[in-house]
């Protein structure tokens, strides 16, 4: 499935049209592209979908954000995670493997380790061009 989106709106727009018909409660998302291609304002639009108040911002520095909406999401940046010790330093192993959330992933390239699940679902978000984005949506890994 791809998606383009000219704006940011477009882009949170998808995120809370694939909140509402494809993502459950239970599921990891993994979230691939350059810096700048949308990955945070995708997760904010995810999070509307599921009624989240909170304000959704990119857990560069914390690795990890949680809100509460109608289920728990745990947004996690992996921008700054450079080794498995990183990774498992920040209890990410624990958190990737709770199965009563919805995990998102920023940055998923730098994940350590490879995470196989029918519970996966891959986005890759790339520019278009200028003022274009593509998001593409891998459900069957």
């Amino acid at each position: 499935m791809t998606f383009l989106s000219k704006s940011e709106a477009e882009t949170e727009n998808i995120g809370l049209n694939l909140a509402n018909s494809l993502l459950n409660k239970e599921q990891i998302v993994l979230l691939y592209g350059d810096l700048g291609t949308g990955k945070t304002t995708l997760i904010r639009g995810i999070c509307k979908g599921f009624n989240c108040k909170s304000t959704v911002k990119s857990p560069s520095f914390t690795i990890v954000n949680e809100y509460e909406c109608d289920t728990r999401i745990v947004h996690i940046d992996l921008y700054r995670i450079t080794s498995i010790e990183d990774f498992e330093n920040t209890g990410l192993f624990d958190i990737i493997n709770d199965e009563s959330s919805l995990i998102l992933i920023e940055w998923a390239e730098n994940l350590p380790i490879e995470i196989r699940s029918e519970k996966v679902i891959k986005i890759f978000l790339s520019y278009k061009n200028f003022d274009q984005r593509e998001i593409k949506i891998n459900e069957n890994i």
